[in-house]
C-alpha cells in the first residue's frame, strides 16, 4: 500500500472517530474543562500537512473564543502545579519550528488577545530539512525581538531539529542545554519550555531537559493537561491542514483524546 493512500485511509479513521464521538465529547469538555495547547506549524496556502491557511486558522480560534478564554504557557505551568488551577475551558496556541510565516497570523492573535508560545531552532543554518519535512523561510533575528516584544513567549524547539530518539549523550546537552544557551543570550529573555522535535523523547532526554533548567516540556502525547503533571511530558493537540472544521470542534475533548490514544497504540501515529 502506497504512503498517500494508507495516509487518506487513516485520515478518514480519524474523521470517523471525531465526528462519532465529537458532540458527546464537546459536551463532556464543557461540564468537565481542562486547559488545551494547541500545536500549529507554518501559515501559508500551500499542501504541506503540517500548515494551515489563514483563513482556517481564523474560523478554528473564532470558535475556540467564543467560549473559551486564551491563555498562556505561564498560566499551564501555574496550573499543573497548583499555584493558579484552571478551572473553565483555556487553550493555549503554540507555533513549532520558527517559520517566517507565523507572522501572517499577529494581526488574528492581537484581536483576539491570545499571546502564543512560538518554539524556534537555536542554529536553522543547520536544520535537519528531512527532519522538518519543509524547507520554509526562518523568523530573522529582528522579528523574533519583534515578536518577544509584542508579548509572545519565545522556546527552543532544539538547536537543528534532529530526532531525539537518536541522539548520543553529546547531542542531547548539544541540541537541549546549549539552545537554551543561545537562545537566551542572543535574544536576553529567559527560556523556560522547550518543544520537543516531532514530539519524540526518551527518558534520558527528560533528564537532560530537567537537567538544563527548563520549567516544561511539550511533547505530542495524547492526556489532559491536569494538577500533578509531569512538566517535562505537556500534552498536545497537533492541528493541520487534513482536518475539517468539525474535526477541529472535536479533536480535543477527552473522548478524542482517550480514542487517539488507544489507536495509536494500536496502528501507529495517524493524527
Amino acid at each position: 500500500m502506497s504512503n498517500s493512500l494508507k495516509g487518506n485511509i487513516l485520515v478518514q479513521l480519524r474523521r470517523l472517530v471525531y465526528c462519532s464521538f465529537g458532540v458527546l465529547g464537546r459536551i463532556w469538555y464543557r461540564l468537565s474543562p481542562y486547559p488545551v495547547v494547541l500545536c500549529y506549524h507554518s501559515i501559508n496556502e500551500d499542501r504541506w500537512f503540517h500548515g494551515v491557511s489563514l483563513r482556517v486558522l481564523e474560523l478554528q480560534l473564532t470558535w475556540l473564543r467564543s467560549f473559551a478564554r486564551p491563555v498562556t504557557m505561564d498560566d499551564i505551568y501555574k496550573h499543573i502545579t497548583g499555584k493558579v488551577p484552571i478551572t473553565t475551558p483555556a487553550f493555549a496556541v503554540n507555533f513549532d519550528d520558527g517559520y517566517s510565516s507565523i507572522l501572517s497570523a499577529k494581526p488574528l492573535l492581537d484581536k483576539l488577545n491570545i499571546k502564543p508560545t512560538f518554539f524556534v531552532l537555536s542554529d536553522p543554518s543547520k536544520a535537519s530539512h528531512a527532519e522538518l519535512d519543509a524547507n520554509y523561510e526562518f523568523l530573522t533575528d529582528s522579528q523574533i525581538r519583534s515578536l518577544i516584544h509584542s508579548g509572545w513567549t519565545l522556546g527552543s524547539h532544539s538547536a537543528t531539529h534532529r530526532d531525539f530518539w537518536g541522539l548520543s549523550e553529546h547531542d542531547m546537552k548539544l541540541e537541549i542545554h546549549e539552545s537554551k544557551l543561545a537562545l537566551e543570550k542572543r535574544f536576553n529573555v529567559n527560556v523556560k519550555y522547550i518543544a520537543y522535535p516531532r514530539g519524540r523523547y526518551t527518558d534520558k532526554v527528560l533528564e537532560f531537559v530537567r537537567a538544563a533548567g527548563y520549567l516544561m516540556a511539550l511533547s505530542m502525547d495524547d492526556g489532559i493537561i491536569s494538577k500533578g503533571q509531569n512538566p517535562y511530558t505537556i500534552p498536545r493537540t497537533g492541528i493541520n491542514r487534513t482536518h475539517s472544521f468539525s474535526e477541529f470542534k472535536s479533536s480535543f475533548p477527552p473522548t478524542a483524546i482517550y480514542l487517539r490514544r488507544f489507536i495509536k497504540k494500536v496502528i501507529g501515529d495517524v493524527f
